[in-house]
This record gives structure tokens, C-alpha cells and sequence, in this order.
């Protein structure tokens, strides 16, 4: 993992160096920068070394010294491409993936990225075409923002580098409905009006002339799975026996990586697979002193052993909030970055790359919505939307309480939005706003009719079957929260996060399977329990989807920390966030969501515009 940032049409170089610092976490063990002052091209790279360690360093030249790149990432099949370049007298001088994306682009050009298993944002320099590559990775696993105006055209990992160089910027209120609606703002876009970061699987090319910006999708996972020579069309039986060296290939590193172990399936199937060539590596669990939060006492009762377990407390929560606000710059709202910081905090004391469990909901139906939504569907056929109401007001006459996902609260919010049209009903049940709270944040006409949200639409159309549109709906929508929270997490204490569940060949596995044979009503992850069933214990195929999530009343109901973070300027409807904050503080309806969106979103407003 590292930092990426550039200019292209001006000469700065004191700019660029003020970028690297702005990000030095991002990578910490080298600083390098290319600039050309006759075709004003500069870029740099804050690198995080984790493969290649001596040999590795960027920016780097392709083999015939006509690309140069400077590259935040990871490709896990890069010796397979590597072996075929080798075929094709392309020489290499490092054993870094570096090179082999580098080279993969001069041999193959932009269809090279359809061959990476991984995650990446690069910036690639075509010295003799005179233009810039931009790429990001088919799922967005990592950042990168970007702002063009006549004059210049500047990039960044964090948004809070493009602000060094430009901080004449604005609010959008359709994008600020937008991260209200979805807890960020999916790409293209972020709450300011000229910044922009790429789409997950976009290619981004910019003249060094006159920069002119051109843009393509390599991969659409809407489309369907992407197969090609790189990546089988893999059946139920293959895809078990090639799952091990899905894990293998996230394990290669110059140190032995570190595994977060929770007591959910996904981790645990990791951990089994990895023991398959491993036997001393350290798994990293966190827990809370509240027992309906905490999962650390099924890794005790699992008697997993080089297992590191952190418990954190009221304490540790309040001050690591305190500790990692400075550095929130881009705006999204997933609460369980605390925790999350807090398990790399562990990891960085014993190596610079984990391996994680993300990805298994998306891909194997894992969240208590696909039910709701499969619920849904067939209630709507049978009953018409007034009932739904009626059982909504009767609901809201229970107060709420701040256990972790009660039954009370999963029931409430289940039929409070339920009269909604099927399309918009995961959107409403993720952040408990209305249409009408929506359009009275950001001043604009009905959430259904504005354009904004077609995106929505388009996707609803295209799936076909409503529990893949479902599915594609929380990769295209909710994972990206998700993604945000990893790379900032991991970032923030140099480490580099890896998701053998996010590889492109589990998700071709996925979206070609059919929906009957992957997800089964109130069968959480059928397939994933009938496929590695000799990996799970009994016990572990029948525990509940938990979450990685703490109380966030610990923050949000203390009124102190919310004078003190939260200043009036920056507050879209000062008189809505105070009404909604005073009835969740008597219980009389679950804000939290909504409470920490606006409280990230005012800390980050405060720290780029300042």
C-alpha cells in the first residue's frame, strides 16, 4: 500500500512534496518523485514496502522505457504474468508486482488490467503518446481523487491533498444528498462540487498537451463475471480446491502476514486455509467489554492459539476517536473504523500486512438485508402498502434501546420503510432517512424523481433477478463504505490489508452462480457452508452474522464530544441534526446513522477547509 499524487500542466514541485507529507502514513519507508519540467509531469509515490523490499522502488520504468509508473496496491497473480511476459524476452530486475504491472501495461495496454487479480490505484506515464494512465481496481479497494480545471489537472490517494493545492471548493447539495442517502458518495463523485475520484474499474487517460481527459470501464461487475485467460470459468468443485491458493497468492510478502480473526465464517475459513502451508502466523481479534458487541469470546472458546485478542474499552473508543479525527479528510460513514484502527494498531506491532474476511457477505449473501429484502418481495405481492404503514406507526410507539442489532430494532426498521418501492428499500433500511428527511438536507425535489439516483434505477433494470440486484446493489453501494473504512484503518497505521474473499475469481465464482443455487431464505451463506463445510466447526456454521461494530452512544450520546467536534457552519440543516440528535438521545428513534454521518462529514469539512 502506499500514496500516489501528481500534476499534470504546471510545475510545482514544493505542491507535490506538501502531498507526500500530507500522507506520510500512507508510506512511510521511501518518499520518490518524478518531475519534468519541459512537459510539466510530476508525480510522486510514498511507498509502504511489502514485497521487493530493496528492489521494489518507484516511480518505475517499463522494460522498453517508455512507461514509467508509480503504483498503490497489490496483484496477487503476478508471477502467473510474470511467467508469460518472461516467454515474451520482456526481462524484469526486480521480483516486485510493481514490475509486472508496468510491464503488463507496455505489452498489453489497457486490457492488462483485466488481467490483475487485486487492488490498485496507479498512474501510469506514456512518455511518448504524452499522456497519463489512471487506473483503480474493479471494486474500488483503493482511492484516488482527482480535480481538473484550464490550467492543471491534479491527483491524490486522499482527498485532503488535492485542498493543498486548491481550496476554493464548495458543497454539491446533490452530493451531499448523496452521502446522506448512501453514508458516502459512490463514484464518480465526493460532496464537492470540481472533485472527483475514479469509478471502480475506470481508466482514466489525460493529455500532458492540453489535457484533455478520456475515459473508459475495463470492467463492469454488472456485466457479469470477466473471464479470460487469467481467470477460469471455475465450478463448485474446482473452485474449493483453488480457494487455498486464493489465500496462498494474498500471502506472498517480503514479512509473514497477520490474519483479524473474528468468530464469523469468513475468517475462520481463511485461517483453516492458510494453515494448509502456515503454522506460526498470528491472527489479531478485538473485543468490547459490552457482551452483545463483543465476538472475542468465540476465538477463546476456539482455543485458537498465536491469537492475539484486544479488548477495548469506553476509554480506548473515546481517545482513539480523539487520536485519528486530524486525518479524516474524505467523508464516510462507518462507525466500526475505530475498532478497526484499533486491530491494525495491533497488527503494525508485528508485521506490515494482514489478510482480512471482507467480501464473504457480498459474495455468498451474508447480511440479515437479503433476507429482509427476499422477505420484502414476497410480501409486497400479497399485501398493499397501507398495511405496511399501519404496522410502521404501531412500531414507532416502542422506544429504542442500544443493544447491538436487537430484534425490536431489526423488526422496526423492517416495516418502517417497507411501503417504499422495492428499488430504494435497502438504501432506506442502511441509513433510517426518509424521502423527506433527504430532501430537507440537501433542498432538493423528491429522492425518487431526481436524477442523481438513476444509477439506482439503471441497476434495477439491468440485474434481471431481484436478489442479484440485491447482491450487486451492496457491492456497488455498501461495499465501498466498507473499502473506505479498511484502506483508512489499515493506512493510518501503515499496514497493508488484503481480502482474499474480494479476489476477481471468487467474484466471477459468485456472479456466475446462479441466485437458487447461492442463497437460500434464512440460510446465511448456504453455498459457503456447503462449499467449505469440512472448514467450519458446527458451532461456527451456525453462529449469526455479528458485524464489526461497537456502541456508538459511547460518542454520540455524549454531548460534550458532540459540542466539541461538531461546529454549526458546517451543518447542512442546523435544526434538523439537532431534532433527530435530541430524540435519539430519548430513544424515541435510532439516529445513530444518520448522528455519525453529519459528525465524520462536519470533522472532515473542518480539516480540508480550513
Amino acid at each position: 500500500m502506499c500514496a500516489i499524487y501528481g500534476i499534470i500542466g504546471q510545475n510545482n514541485i514544493e505542491l507535490l512534496k506538501k502531498m507526500s507529507a500530507s500522507q506520510i502514513f500512507r508510506g512511510p519507508d521511501s518518499q520518490e518523485f518524478y518531475d519534468h519540467k519541459e512537459t510539466n509531469v510530476s508525480f510522486g509515490i510514498n511507498r509502504l514496502a511489502v514485497i521487493d523490499r530493496e528492489l521494489g522502488i518507484q516511480p518505475m520504468l517499463s522494460w522498453n522505457k517508455k512507461f514509467i509508473l508509480v503504483f498503490n496496491g497489490a496483484i496477487y497473480n503476478f508471477r502467473e504474468i510474470k511467467k508469460v511476459l518472461l516467454k515474451k524476452n520482456i526481462n524484469f530486475k526486480t521480483n516486485s508486482d510493481t514490475e509486472v504491472v508496468v510491464n503488463s501495461y507496455a505489452f498489453w495496454g489497457d486490457q492488462a488490467f483485466n488481467y490483475f487479480d487485486g487492488m490498485w490505484a496507479c498512474c501510469i506515464y506514456d512518455i511518448e503518446k504524452h499522456k497519463i494512465i489512471l487506473s483503480r481496481d474493479y471494486l474500488g479497494q483503493k482511492p484516488l481523487f482527482y480535480y481538473k480545471d484550464k490550467n492543471k489537472f491534479i491527483f491524490s490517494s486522499q482527498i485532503g491533498g488535492i485542498f493543498l493545492g486548491e481550496n476554493n471548493f464548495s458543497v454539491k447539495p446533490e452530493n451531499l444528498k448523496k452521502y446522506y442517502a448512501f453514508s458516502h458518495t459512490p463514484a464518480p463523485f465526493t460532496v464537492y462540487n470540481n472533485i472527483f475520484q475514479l469509478k471502480p474499474g475506470e481508466i482514466l487517460s489525460i493529455s500532458t498537451k492540453n489535457l484533455e481527459v478520456k475515459s473508459k470501464i475495463f470492467w463492469d461487475i454488472s456485466d457479469g463475471p470477466d473471464f479470460n485467460e487469467y481467470f477460469n470459468n471455475n465450478h463448485f468443485n474446482t473452485f474449493k480446491s483453488g480457494f487455498t491458493e486464493i489465500v496462498l497468492k494474498h500471502s506472498i510478502a517480503d514479512n509473514k502476514v497477520g490474519l483479524l480473526l473474528s468468530g464469523g465464517k469468513d475468517s475462520n475459513i481463511i485461517k483453516k486455509n492458510l494453515e494448509k502451508r502456515y503454522k506460526d502466523f498470528k491472527t489479531f481479534t478485538l473485543g468490547f467489554e459490552e457482551e452483545t458487541y463483543d465476538e472475542s469470546k468465540y476465538i477463546k472458546k476456539d482455543n485458537q492459539l498465536n491469537s492475539i485478542i484486544k479488548i477495548l474499552s469506553k476509554g480506548d473508543i473515546i481517545n482513539n476517536f480523539k487520536k485519528i479525527s486530524n486525518n479524516f479528510d474524505y467523508a464516510f460513514g462507518d462507525s466500526s473504523i475505530l475498532p478497526t484502527f484499533s486491530i491494525f494498531n495491533e497488527v503494525a506491532k508485528s508485521t506490515n500486512v494482514a489478510i482480512t474476511g471482507d467480501g464473504g457477505d457480498e459474495n455468498f449473501f451474508g447480511y440479515i438485508t437479503f433476507d429482509a429484502f427476499y422477505l420484502a418481495i414476497n410480501l409486497k405481492k400479497i399485501l398493499p402498502n397501507f398495511i405496511f404503514k399501519y404496522i410502521s406507526n404501531l412500531f414507532n410507539l416502542f422506544s429504542n434501546n442500544d443493544e447491538y442489532i436487537s430484534t425490536s430494532k431489526k423488526i422496526k426498521l423492517f416495516f418502517k420503510f417497507l411501503h417504499c418501492d422495492l428499488k430504494y428499500l435497502n438504501l432506506h433500511w442502511l441509513n433510517n432517512l426518509n424521502n423527506r428527511d433527504l430532501n430537507e438536507l440537501s433542498g432538493l425535489k423528491s429522492f425518487e424523481q431526481n436524477s442523481e439516483y438513476e444509477e439506482i434505477e439503471l441497476l434495477f433494470k439491468k440485474s434481471g433477478n431481484l436478489m442479484r440486484f440485491c447482491q450487486l446493489y451492496y457491492f456497488k453501494f455498501y461495499l465501498p463504505l466498507i473499502l473506505n473504512k479498511i484502506d483508512m484503518a489499515s493506512m493510518l497505521n501503515s499496514v497493508e490489508s488484503r481480502a482474499p474473499l474480494l479476489s476477481k475469481d471468487v467474484l466471477n465464482f459468485s456472479l456466475n452462480t446462479p441466485i437458487k443455487k447461492n442463497y437460500k431464505f434464512f440460510n446465511n451463506k448456504y453455498l459457503m457452508n456447503k462449499i467449505f463445510k469440512d472448514d467450519l466447526s458446527d458451532d461456527q456454521k451456525k453462529r449469526k452474522k455479528h458485524g464489526f461494530a461497537f456502541n456508538t452512544s459511547i460518542l454520540i450520546k455524549d454531548r460534550d464530544i458532540i459540542n466539541s467536534f461538531i461546529k454549526n457552519n458546517f451543518l447542512s440543516n442546523k435544526e434538523f441534526f439537532y431534532k433527530k440528535y435530541d430524540d435519539h438521545l430519548i430513544n424515541k428513534d435510532d439516529n445513530s446513522q444518520y448522528i455519525w454521518n453529519e459528525l465524520i462529514l462536519n470533522i472532515c469539512r473542518q480539516n480540508n477547509e480550513r
